[in-house]
């Protein structure tokens, strides 16, 4: 995830990893006490909000990678949770520019519905589409690796079936549902927007566990042998 070390969700990365895949991730402000705990009960990746929901850069972001780099965790990546009413390229660019002296690896989209005034999704789906291209192209266009978050019921929601907006399954997938499992044998029966294989699961979120006493969403995914079994 850092720049100068394996991405994430580099194709390597999820095919010859062997060691433990667990994850969290976050949009607050934890410190280097908190982040070196987490290090200890094996987390290997996080990734941290960059962008808030309302448009605006997350100043808290960089903190946050600074100081999962100074507790150790081997690899870091953020997300940007857009704000649809604003230019796609602006977002995009000003999350870039924020972390411009930060070392992360990918800049993960957040597909959900935005509660902030003036942010929410439109309900012209093939719009929503074409925005998220706009997106996905940003990223790609300020030299950052693009990957996408989201759910069978956000995707639903947000370009009107789980079929619709089939344009970008050369995208990692990092997908949400609770069930509280460590695997992606559940994805097949509530597939979307053309993925077969997703590449993280957000196994629960932060009402449903706690890590050091802190409620946090829990994230995984596979090292080789255990893609094996997923996907066989």
């Amino acid at each position: 995830m850092k720049s100068n070390i394996l991405l994430l969700l580099s194709t390597a990365a999820l095919l010859h990893r062997s060691q433990a895949t667990f994850g969290l991730d976050w949009a607050d402000a934890f410190s280097l006490s908190d982040l070196q705990c987490f290090r200890s009960h094996g987390t290997d990746f996080v990734i941290v909000r960059a962008w808030h929901s309302y448009g605006a850069f997350d100043t808290n972001g960089p903190v946050q990678v600074s100081l999962a780099h100074k507790a150790g965790v081997p690899n870091v990546d953020v997300y940007a949770f857009p704000c649809r009413s604003m230019s796609a390229a602006d977002q995009i660019k000003g999350t870039v520019d924020g972390l411009k002296n930060s070392q992360y690896g990918m800049l993960w989209l957040d597909i959900e519905d935005n509660p902030s005034h003036n942010c929410g999704w439109g309900v012209d789906f093939a719009s929503n589409c074409q925005y998220m291209e706009e997106l996905v192209q940003a990223i790609r266009d300020n030299g950052r690796v693009p990957g996408i978050y989201a759910s069978h019921y956000m995707w639903n929601r947000i370009f009107g079936s789980a079929d619709a907006c089939q344009k970008f399954t050369d995208v990692p997938l990092w997908y949400a549902h609770y069930d509280s499992k460590q695997t992606f044998s559940d994805y097949s029966a509530l597939p979307f927007g053309g993925w077969t294989k997703p590449a993280i699961k957000q196994f629960t979120d932060g009402q449903q566990a706690k890590i050091c006493g802190i409620v946090v969403d829990q994230d995984w995914y596979p090292s080789s042998a255990d893609e094996e079994q997923d996907f066989e």
